[in-house]
């Protein structure tokens, strides 16, 4: 089997149209408290330097996948995650907190007839949705929306309501560390980029989201 090792950062992982999938034989969500408090820990050393431009990089450990090819599509790959899925799930968590935040703003854009932050408000969730949460792949002339991170079954169908915020009831454990990880980088999301005006707003969400594709590793 060939290996090929690649230091990126984070938002490399989601480009292009990417599919990760967790297999039948990992464990389910498990990060408690303790581990959601060092990310946010991390997440927050990070924004500050990036807010004063002075950029820092944190690495987060290794990802391991396998990568296979798609049956019907050009180019596409599936990554299979062997190692390094309760960071991965995270990061998705952290990128759908940010998305009712955008709403919240979108609305205020509108009723504001602000018609340029509309644009770019409109813009940012739309790239945010298809790099992080689904994309529309099309399969022997066959179209399909394709979650970007497809956890294992225990998880998969709360994982994916939890982040498009349809408050799925919990059923196990998983469930509830899922929930407690979502409510708390959302808490904290809201935290760090409330800054009074809608300008301020998006500049400060636009700072975490560089923090994601580039300072992070």
């Amino acid at each position: 089997m060939k290996v090929d090792p690649v230091y990126a950062a984070v938002g490399s992982l989601f480009i292009r149209e990417p599919m990760f999938r967790i297999p039948k034989y990992q464990r389910s969500y498990a990060w408690d408290n303790h581990e959601i408090s060092d990310f946010l820990k991390d997440l927050k050393k990070c924004f500050d330097s990036r807010v004063i431009g002075n950029p820092i990089n944190h690495f987060f450990g290794g990802i391991v996948s396998v990568e296979k090819n798609v049956a019907g599509v050009v180019h596409q790959h599936e990554n299979e995650l062997v190692d390094g899925q309760q960071r991965f799930a995270t990061f998705i968590l952290l990128i759908a907190s940010m998305k009712p935040i955008y709403n919240e703003l979108l609305e205020e854009a509108i009723n504001s007839a602000d018609v340029e932050n509309e644009r770019i408000i409109r813009n940012r969730l739309e790239k945010l949705n298809n790099g992080f949460v689904e994309f529309q792949q099309e399969v022997n002339r066959v179209t399909r929306t394709v979650e970007v991170l497809r956890m294992s079954k225990a998880d998969e169908q709360f994982f994916r309501d939890l982040i498009r915020e349809q408050n799925p009831n919990t059923s196990r454990e998983s469930h509830e560390k899922l929930q407690y990880a979502y409510s708390s980088i959302t808490e904290f999301v809201r935290r760090i980029t409330d800054a009074g005006t809608l300008v301020a707003k998006l500049d400060n969400l636009e700072h975490l989201q560089l923090e994601v594709d580039e300072d992070f590793s």
